[in-house]
């Protein structure tokens, strides 16, 4: 936790740990702040989800999760946290995706290592104190959401390619993005796991809309990617037992996966009433209505239709 004169909590990521250890104490004193130093870039994900950071530094070239997919990690599930992205032999290309996707500082590492830490510490200093993103939450909401469907097909590119993140991983965070697009909807990132259901996405409905202020408080949502979703697989009685566990909580699946749908998911509709309740609205969403949701401007208004159509 952070120190009376602190300015905030920091997490260091750097692959090589006596670089992260190193740039910690350094901003420990100069800046001053709370800094946590790791190596593992997976480390990013799950102190998000617990400790708090107001603030990341993390290197560009690292194997696995490199800088740019840390920087989407962050700004997916934080979007208030700030991010610095350092580098030793960085490009205007780079830079300007790491702008892009939301970092406040892109640093190149040079020889003299005084220079550069001058340089990290100011600019940590400023993060803490005007928290731009703080001020704006979501401001780079779109050019996330085409950065990480662009890592969903997997699209191959010549030369080094930075943001590598799991397909699967890429789809919940630019599906998790479009609902929050969405005026009084906000989703919560569950992970959850029981022998009745398992949801990785869940969706709180707070929308004045009509139809959706007469659905259930929670939509389930399931995301596939390509590798996922086999012919023949009823994905569609899956999402519907989850909405019956649920006990009436829930009316609402939305179902997302770009590889298609077999026909057991389309045809026919299966009707399985939640308990009290209308029979369960699922939205099959493919691969061309994911970017027609993209595009769309009113994104609650598209879902809506997809809802209204899935039922009649």
């Amino acid at each position: 936790m952070s120190s009376k004169n602190s300015l905030g909590n920091v997490l260091v990521i750097d692959d090589q740990e006596a670089f992260a250890k190193s740039t910690a104490r350094s901003l420990d004193a100069g800046v001053p702040c709370h800094a946590t130093p790791t190596a593992n870039p997976q480390n990013a994900i799950r102190n998000q989800h617990g400790e708090k950071y107001d603030l990341v530094v993390t290197d560009l070239r690292m194997p696995g999760r490199d800088g740019l997919a840390v920087l989407a990690d962050v700004k997916c599930l934080a979007p208030s946290c700030e991010v610095i992205v350092l580098t030793q032999r960085g490009s205007m290309e780079t830079a300007i995706d790491a702008m892009k996707l939301g970092a406040i500082e892109y640093i190149e590492r040079e020889d003299a290592e005084e220079s550069y830490l001058d340089q990290t510490i100011s600019a940590v200093q400023r993060g803490l104190r005007y928290r731009p993103s703080q001020r704006a939450p979501g401001f780079h909401r779109e050019n996330l959401i085409l950065f990480l469907l662009d890592r969903v097909q997997q699209k191959s590119k010549k030369g080094e390619v930075y943001g590598q993140l799991p397909p699967g991983l890429a789809l919940e965070y630019a599906v998790k993005l479009l609902l929050e697009s969405c005026v009084g909807f906000e989703t919560t990132w569950h992970r959850l796991r029981t022998t009745n259901e398992e949801n990785d996405l869940v969706c709180l409905n707070q929308s004045n809309h009509p139809f959706w202020s007469r659905q259930g408080l929670v939509v389930l949502v399931e995301c596939k990617d390509y590798g996922k979703t086999k012919p023949g697989d009823n994905e569609r009685g899956r999402i519907e037992r989850k909405i019956r566990f649920r006990q009436g909580q829930s009316t609402v699946g939305i179902f997302v996966s770009p590889s298609g749908f077999s026909k057991t998911f389309l045809l026919p509709k299966e009707i399985t009433p939640v308990p009290g309740g209308p029979p369960p609205v699922i939205i099959p969403i493919d691969e061309e209505g994911l970017w027609s949701w993209v595009e769309a401007r009113d994104r609650l208004s598209w879902l809506t239709e997809r809802a209204v159509a899935s039922v009649f």
